[in-house]
């Protein structure tokens, strides 16, 4: 009886170490986070979706040539490696893209949108911001990633929607309408389901919004001081302040906690940039661009 006992006891604690070892790696897993290695973006005056190496910038490449169906929103799925893009091309006949990062299997899976911009992705669902139709309607829209499953979750008359950010970890939504009755647009904020929708930062007109969940911050494009500045506030839009004097429009905001930097494009520059979270040790990775807007880091 006892040699069973001291199996049993045994067994438990083997048992114990092993799930304790298990918990240690993934703990180990989340803190060994790598820096993103490459930077996707669309250049919509080229046509193109291009990338570079983020170490070494001269080595850029073409994803896919889009001339005829290109727009300015980008985005990426880790799990199954798919990017995902808006086609504003044609009033009326918007679409959603998606494709293999090796540009394979390229479907347009929503179609029938007015004009589509900003898109993000989480928690298996794709969110887009749709501009203000016919009727004098903006939308921002959910569906599944495959496309199917479209649902309307905020629809607001005189909204020119544009960007689009997701908090997986409050289950909020952040998105920009760039036209209210004042001509200065606001930030939004509202639950995933699109309830509670209120202002979070009011009087502001920009084309890009990112969420740092980890450092309870938003970054977004502010077009109403000077030619455009990259700010940066509080979740909840308080301590508004300055990343960067970029002097251009901003439609690509992208944060690597892992690294410690965020990534920024500037259409009417044609550059794109990186700096610390707090905008200090500013580069320039690329120049002489036509039109960077949406952008991904991998």
């Amino acid at each position: 009886m006892k040699q069973k006992f001291n199996l049993l006891l045994s067994c438990l604690l083997l048992a114990f170490v092993a799930a304790f070892v298990g918990a240690c790696s993934d703990d180990e897993t989340t803190k060994k986070a790598t820096p993103a290695e490459e930077l996707y973006f669309t250049d919509y005056s080229d046509g193109l979706i291009q990338k570079f190496t983020i170490s070494n910038p001269a080595d850029m490449s073409t994803v896919l040539d889009v001339n005829g169906f290109g727009g300015v929103g980008l985005a990426y799925d880790k799990k199954t490696d798919k990017i995902f893009f808006s086609d504003f091309e044609v009033d009326e006949e918007g679409k959603i893209w998606t494709m293999k990062t090796d540009a394979t299997g390229l479907d347009d899976i929503i179609t029938g949108i007015y004009s589509p911009y900003g898109i993000a992705l989480g928690d298996g669902k794709i969110y887009y911001a749709d501009d203000y139709d016919l009727d004098g309607i903006g939308h921002i829209y959910r569906a599944n990633l495959d496309g199917s499953n479209v649902v309307p979750l905020i629809t607001m008359p005189d909204a020119y929607f544009r960007a689009v950010a997701l908090d997986l970890k409050h289950d909020k939504i952040y998105f920009y309408d760039v036209e209210d009755d004042d001509e200065f647009g606001d930030l939004w904020i509202a639950d995933l389901d699109g309830q509670n929708a209120e202002i979070v930062v009011p009087d502001v007109y920009g084309y890009a919004v990112a969420v740092d969940t980890k450092n309870g911050k938003i970054y977004f494009d502010d077009q109403n001081e000077g030619d455009g500045v990259l700010r940066m506030a509080n979740l909840d839009g308080s301590g508004v302040e300055t990343v960067d004097a970029t002097a251009s429009r901003i439609y690509g905001i992208a944060v690597d906690n892992a690294a410690g930097k965020i990534y920024w494009s500037a259409r009417d520059n044609g550059e794109i940039y990186s700096a610390d979270l707090d905008g200090q040790n500013k580069i320039t990775l690329k120049t002489g661009l036509s039109s960077p807007r949406g952008l991904f880091i991998k």
